[in-house]
């Protein structure tokens, strides 16, 4: 693999090191590492300070300063969890000092758990002071963890008491936190500020501030406190958040979407930082990206009305017009003032073609007015809905009236209902009077009735109403869903529930009611709820289309696309030819890495949307990057020309073209986009790669990457600048690049992991590990960030934080052959001949064409006095197809298998 170039010759340094302090003690190595790590600490190389200290522990594993040392490291680095461990090791090694329990303490908050701060300092005797002599650290601490346990009034007297001995910034900070709950904004900022007078760089005081200054107003001032807490070594996702939100409302959008860059780098599962990646993607016309993040938010927090307008507004624009009509629908129930809203739903029903009451954008068909399902209702009154002026209540329709004239019955109802639409409540109400008259023992004038009280805005009136009227008659599906709806409208998604649970009991079951019961529990943040209505919904109708929809966006939003395609294993035949369905199918197989099998559904949905460029694309985009550009040229042509915004699928089909050799026709390409895109950053890239790879002019390339840098000074042209400069050998400029961006911006993952790469292959492996373990605290999830770390750490010698990274990595990813290589080749570092032979065994197993893993099962076989089976992997290895770099180590271990063992 790429990151195993240390391979070659990474340790030849540290073992001269290490040969030249072989006279010193034990203790002196120590010392002289402690006083290493403080140097760097000093010098603002935290990283380096770790592993400093990571080594003085493989001298002295016990030495208590040393972990304590590292604890407050880590707290600073803000790794609260391996603090913990460090400090904790500490105090079972005796060290139990004030200073040690405020660490412990301090990681404790971090991780938020306040009852384990209040079990490690004791409450002081109360209705006395604290003794002179008591250390006052470890007090301040616990009063921060009463704050966060709710304790305020025992917060406010125990910080009192310890500032009585001392003016301590931890006590401040509690009576800040107290300030900020209970509304005192003024005595907030003013503990805020004394604590950054005794502890300037405090996160949490820095935070109230800014929050202080938000209330107070001030919002340059909180934007100005907010990038004073983004320049320590880590701050909070909150800090992001809020700065985002500062930046928008100064109308600074393009700030604010650089800070949320790395927010999607570092937070993407942030509910908070999700939403305003997917309003980001809607403004950058990321389309695809917009709906994909706003439907997985909505997955889990269904009730989130920007997260519905991003979703309606992202499936409008890439063509799925009935999910757009959808989502619009619920939006502007919400926000019925919303003209911006209300234009793109009216756009969206008309591409549906729907029937639209232009008025106020109700529809009249029940059928429109289902989220996701279709109504199936049995008979034709019950068809006949009430869809009076306010927005958020559609009925259920109206019970099969019991007089003997109907079809007369029916008129009238139709005439009332119309009434209440056109807002005529005193001629609804006198109509609905005589019919009462005329039918004194009908429920229907009675139901009718309070739909006209609900209409006039005497809702809780209508509510005891109908609720009375669903009592008495809890069969019906027609009263059950209309008072569920107007349930939901008052925001009592329990109460709805409750009415829907009595129609059940009574025997009640119909497609409405699992609806009702879905949009009740999504009002609940409930999405298990409402995935178990959807699939008792489809258990009514299978052969529903839209029903079976709605199941696989859920398991795609959960993360199971297996059970998308299992799910349409069971649909109708009309089910292949449905576009919703097979877009879902391509995602699912996609999710799944099937790529061919993602290519084959979007080619069906290209025949089912001849028109549609988004399929084209997708379809370029996946040959693009399973290196099959020639054939991506057909369909990203395609796309060009359906797309009303051509530019995207033209850099995509320049890639192509450019890839697939057709220099003339990329080279017309970019001849048209510079007469209408000549400032597009984008289209430099593009400039800059047929200078590079058609005419070989690397100066060329280079000016135009560096002017779309200047143009767009992103992460994402930084990549575009490095890329050029290793590919030409100049990793000095391309390492120098990387570091004076880092030194004025946050950097994302995969800027690191280039960085980490190049030191590699400058062949600094020091600078290399201080990347890779930034990257691990970031990221600890990250397999190959781990495995490329404890590789490093081997061949620098560190074999202890080398196998503890190698074990997390195979935790994570146990079959990965790169993994298992690494972990047999650290046990034959260490000795552990069995394991090594064991691992490497696995390794080969799953990697036979990768002639390295080979190589080291055969050390790892003749380290273990087994040349037989080594000779017989050598013997089998094609020299022609072993990389030229391997030979010598080939030619040695075959000579080395020949010697008698």
């Amino acid at each position: 693999m790429a990151s195993k170039l240390s391979k070659l010759t990474l340790c030849l340094s540290l073992a001269a090191a290490l040969t030249a302090c072989d006279s010193q003690s034990p203790e002196q190595k120590v010392e002289a590492l402690r006083a290493a790590a403080a140097e760097h600490i000093a010098a603002g190389k935290y990283q380096s300070a770790v592993i400093e200290l990571k080594n003085a522990l493989q001298v002295r594993p016990d030495t208590a300063e040393v972990r304590h040392q590292l604890g407050n490291l880590y707290l600073k680095l803000g790794d609260p969890v391996s603090a913990l461990k460090e400090l904790e090791r500490a105090s079972a090694l005796g060290l139990d000092t004030p200073e040690v329990i405020m660490g412990r303490a301090r990681a404790h908050l971090l991780l938020q758990d306040n009852a384990a701060v209040l079990d490690l300092v004791k409450a002081p005797a109360a209705d006395a002071p604290l003794p002179e002599d008591a250390a006052p650290g470890p007090y301040a601490m616990r009063a921060r963890a009463l704050v966060g346990d709710g304790q305020l009034d025992a917060a406010v007297d125990l910080a009192l008491k310890v500032l009585r001995i001392e003016d301590h910034p931890d006590a401040r900070l509690a009576l800040a936190v107290v300030a900020a709950q209970r509304g005192n904004t003024q005595n907030m900022m003013a503990q805020a500020h004394t604590v950054l007078d005794l502890r300037p760089d405090d996160l949490q005081a820095l935070w109230l501030l800014a929050l202080g200054q938000v209330r107070s107003n001030d919002k340059p001032a909180a934007r100005a406190t907010l990038e004073r807490m983004r320049t320590q070594l880590w701050w909070p996702v909150k800090a992001d958040l809020l700065t985002v939100s500062l930046a928008l409302d100064a109308g600074d959008r393009e700030y604010a979407w650089k800070v949320l860059d790395r927010l999607e780098k570092t937070a993407a599962q942030n509910p908070d930082a999700q939403l305003y990646i997917a309003i980001a993607a809607l403004e950058r016309e990321q389309y695809e990206k917009a709906r994909m993040t706003a439907e997985t938010l909505l997955g889990r927090y269904p009730n989130v009305p920007r997260a519905v307008f991003v979703a309606g507004a992202a499936n409008l624009e890439l063509g799925n017009y009935v999910l757009a009509r959808d989502y619009l629908e619920r939006f502007v129930r919400t926000a019925p003032d919303d003209a911006r809203a209300a234009g793109m739903l009216a756009r969206a029903e008309a591409a549906a073609k729907r029937m639209v009451a232009a008025r106020d954008n109700v529809a009249t068909d029940p059928e429109a007015q289902s989220e996701q399902f279709v109504d199936a209702q049995p008979d034709p009154t019950e068809r006949q809905v009430a869809t009076i002026a306010d927005d958020d209540f559609e009925a259920g329709g109206l019970q099969e009236p019991e007089a003997p004239d109907a079809e007369d019955l029916r008129a009238r109802v139709a005439e009332i209902l119309a009434m209440v639409k056109r807002q005529e409540f005193d001629a609804a109400r006198t109509a609905v009077e005589e019919l009462k008259a005329q039918m004194p023992d009908d429920a229907t004038p009675r139901e009718l009735e309070a739909l006209v009280m609900w209409g006039a805005g005497a809702r809780a009136e209508a509510v005891a109403a109908m609720t009375a009227l669903q009592k008495e008659t809890p069969a019906s599906v027609a009263r059950t869903t209309n008072l569920s709806q107007m349930q939901r409208a008052m925001d009592a998604p329990e109460a709805a529930l409750e009415t829907i649970q009595r129609a059940r009991a009574a025997g009640a079951e119909d497609l409405r009611l699992h609806r009702e019961a879905a949009r009740a529990y999504a009002m609940l943040n409930d999405a298990q709820g409402a995935f178990e209505e959807f699939r008792g919904a489809l258990a009514l109708d299978p052969d529903n289309l839209r029903i079976r929809a709605v199941i696989a966006r859920y398991h795609l939003q959960q993360g199971d696309p297996q059970a998308v395609l299992d799910i349409m294993e069971t649909a109708p035949a009309a089910a292949a030819d449905d576009p919703e369905l097979v877009r879902l199918q391509a995602q699912a197989n996609l999710n799944l890495g099937r790529r061919e099998e993602t290519i084959a559904l979007l080619r069906h949905l290209t025949e089912i949307q001849p028109e549609d460029p988004v399929a084209y694309q997708q379809i370029g985009e996946l040959l693009l990057g399973m290196g099959r550009p020639a054939e991506a040229v057909a369909p990203l042509k395609t796309a060009r020309l359906l797309s009303d915004e051509a530019l995207a699928p033209s850099l995509r089909l320049g890639r192509a073209l450019l890839e697939s050799g057709e220099t003339a026709a990329v080279g017309a390409l970019i001849d048209e986009l510079k007469t209408a895109h000549a400032e597009d950053p984008r289209v430099l890239v593009l400039i800059g790669n047929y200078a590079l790879s058609v005419e070989q002019d690397v100066d060329a390339a280079e000016q135009a990457f560096r002017q779309a840098f200047e143009r767009d000074p992103s992460e994402a042209r930084l990549t575009d600048l490095v890329a050029l400069m290793t590919r030409v050998g100049r990793f000095d400029d391309a390492i120098d690049a990387i570091e004076t961006w880092r030194a004025a911006h946050s950097t994302g993952l995969s800027t690191e992991a280039t960085l980490g790469e190049l030191y590699i292959a400058n062949g600094d492996a020091p600078a290399a590990v201080e990347v890779y373990q930034g990257l691990v605290a970031r990221a600890p999830e990250t397999v190959a960030y781990r495995n490329n770390l404890a590789w490093l750490l081997k061949e620098q010698g560190q074999l202890e934080g080398a196998q503890e990274h190698v074990t997390a990595a195979l935790d994570r990813a146990p079959d990965n052959a790169n993994v298992l290589d690494t972990a047999g080749m650290i046990a034959l570092a260490r000795g552990d001949l069995s394991t090594a032979v064991k691992r490497l065994a696995e390794a080969a197993a799953a990697a036979p064409e990768n002639a390295e893993i080979q190589l080291n099962y055969a050390e790892a076989l003749l380290s273990a006095k087994n040349g037989g089976t080594a000779r017989e992997i050598l013997a089998g290895m094609d020299r022609a197809r072993v990389p030229e770099r391997l030979h010598p180590r080939l030619d040695a271990l075959s000579a080395r298998s020949a010697d008698p063992q």
